[in-house]
């Protein structure tokens, strides 16, 4: 940290350079080295998506004819290991992005219309984990499905809140959750 001490940023990004909005939201780099940048602006403007590949010097926003749904911003990400990248929403649902297209799902495909997914969590079986604000935990266990299953995952008395903010597990397999209490 010392090093940087004095020295100016070796670039800034905004506005012009792809963001809907200066709000960086979440980042997130993908196997390919790709740098996906989640923006939240005011109330229902400036919430995107912008990805930059390696060796571009500018971010590509998504927009309705990607495929990327209009006033969303992603909460968070994940990546399984077939390279497809999966995105929750702070204003809920989830999408996939697989062959340079985005799929959506949300409340009418078994997910929580409201209320984010804080955490996505891929563990050793490749099943994937879904943290919600509202609704506790979601697995999907067969992400390579067409149509998905989204399985709400009861939690029992022993649950504190079923708003579950981060997810993971151990080399057991033990799943841990952290709620907002």
């Amino acid at each position: 940290f010392e090093e940087l001490n004095g020295k100016s940023p070796t670039a800034v990004y905004g506005e012009g350079d792809g963001f809907k909005a200066n709000g960086m939201f979440q980042i997130f780099e993908d196997s390919e080295k790709s740098i996906w940048v989640s923006s939240r602006g005011t109330v229902g403007s400036g919430h995107g998506l912008s990805r930059m590949r390696p060796g571009e010097s500018k971010f590509h926003n998504f927009t309705k004819e990607d495929g990327y749904p209009d006033a969303k911003s992603v909460a968070s990400f994940a990546q399984d290991s077939s390279g497809r990248i999966w995105m929750g929403f702070y204003e809920g649902g989830l999408a996939v992005y697989e062959g340079g297209k985005f799929r959506v799902f949300g409340g009418n495909k078994g997910l929580p219309e409201n209320g984010h997914i804080t955490d996505i969590h891929i563990d050793a079986e490749s099943r994937i984990w879904l943290a919600t604000s509202i609704d506790g935990l979601f697995q999907i266990k067969d992400p390579a499905a067409t149509v998905p299953a989204f399985e709400r995952v009861n939690l029992g008395s022993s649950a504190v809140s079923d708003n579950v903010r981060t997810v993971t597990d151990d080399r057991f397999g033990r799943l841990y959750l952290g709620t907002a209490r």
